[in-house]
């Protein structure tokens, strides 16, 4: 039996994925990937989507945004670097945001969007499945 396989290993995969949502500003001169300008004057939030054992950057992740109206707005998918660029207007109508991938769990944050509204990028995890 893999260890990658375990139940108990699938616990703590989902557990460092809900621990390693990280949020970070930009801050000029600091190697920041932010191209979407200062924490205070940003309209949008970039997020960048990585696997959570490899750090691989996942092109491809569908990211669905579900609003107050109980509403599902498929914003986009991450380009080849893992990256999409979400304004954050429509963040802030939002409930929920989802970061989806075939073979991976999919992110989601633990608190409403719009409390995130000081980010100018967020850095999440996916755990993927383990046959």
């Amino acid at each position: 039996m893999a260890i990658l396989s375990s139940p108990k290993m699938l616990r703590a995969m989902i557990l460092i994925f809900l621990l390693s949502v990280g949020c970070t500003s930009a801050t000029p001169g600091k190697g920041s990937l932010n191209e979407v300008g200062t924490s205070s004057a940003s309209t949008n939030l970039a997020f960048t989507v990585r696997r959570v054992d490899t750090f691989q950057l996942l092109s491809d992740v569908e990211v669905r945004v579900f609003l107050d109206d109980c509403s599902v707005l498929v914003v986009g998918r991450t380009d080849a670097f893992g990256r999409i660029v979400v304004s954050k207007a429509l963040l802030r109508d939002s409930k929920a945001i989802f970061f989806c991938k075939n073979l991976f769990f999919c992110g989601s944050f633990p608190e409403r969007p719009s409390n995130l509204m000081n980010c100018d990028e967020l850095n999440i995890y996916l755990a993927p499945f383990y046959t």
